[in-house]
C-alpha cells in the first residue's frame, strides 16, 4: 500500500487538526480529548485508515485504532417506534371475593389446603389441621 503524504490528505483533516490544536491550548490540564474531535477522527480513519490520520492529528494510534474498531462493531440503535396510546381496563376479578372464613394450611412438603366458608358455617380446624398433616401420601 503506498504511503499518503499529508499534503494529500484532504482540507477536513487539516481543518481537524486545527480544531485540536486549539482544544489542546485551552483544556484543563489531563481533560479527555471531546467526543466530536474523537467522532471527527475516526470518520477520517475509515477512509484514509488509521496511521495517516493519527500521524496528521498528532493522536495515538492505539486509541484511535481501538475507538474506530469500537465504533465499527457497534450497531445503531433502531428508532423507537411509535406506540398509540393503549388504554388498559380492569376485568372482572377472576374469583370472588369469599364472603365468610377462609382457613389455609401448608405442609413442609408444600401441599397446600384452602377451604371457603360459607358465612355462619362452623368448622373444626384442630381436626382438619390434624387429618391434613396426618394423611399418608
Amino acid at each position: 500500500m503506498a504511503r499518503r503524504s499529508l499534503s494529500v490528505l484532504p482540507t477536513q483533516v487539516s481543518e481537524l487538526r486545527r480544531r485540536i490544536r486549539h482544544w489542546r491550548k485551552t483544556r484543563t490540564r489531563r481533560s479527555p480529548m471531546p467526543g466530536d474531535l474523537w467522532d471527527a477522527a475516526v470518520a477520517l480513519a475509515r477512509v484514509h485508515g488509521i496511521h495517516p490520520i493519527a500521524h496528521a492529528l498528532g493522536l495515538s494510534y492505539e486509541s484511535l485504532k481501538c475507538r474506530t474498531a469500537t465504533r465499527a462493531n457497534a450497531r445503531p440503535r433502531p428508532q423507537a417506534l411509535a406506540t398509540p396510546f393503549v388504554e388498559l381496563r380492569p376485568g372482572p376479578p377472576l374469583l370472588p371475593p369469599p364472603v365468610g372464613t377462609v382457613v389455609e394450611i401448608s405442609n413442609t412438603a408444600g401441599d397446600k389446603l384452602a377451604v371457603h366458608l360459607a358465612a355462619g358455617r362452623d368448622l373444626d380446624v384442630v381436626a382438619l389441621a390434624a387429618a391434613f398433616v396426618g394423611r399418608r401420601a
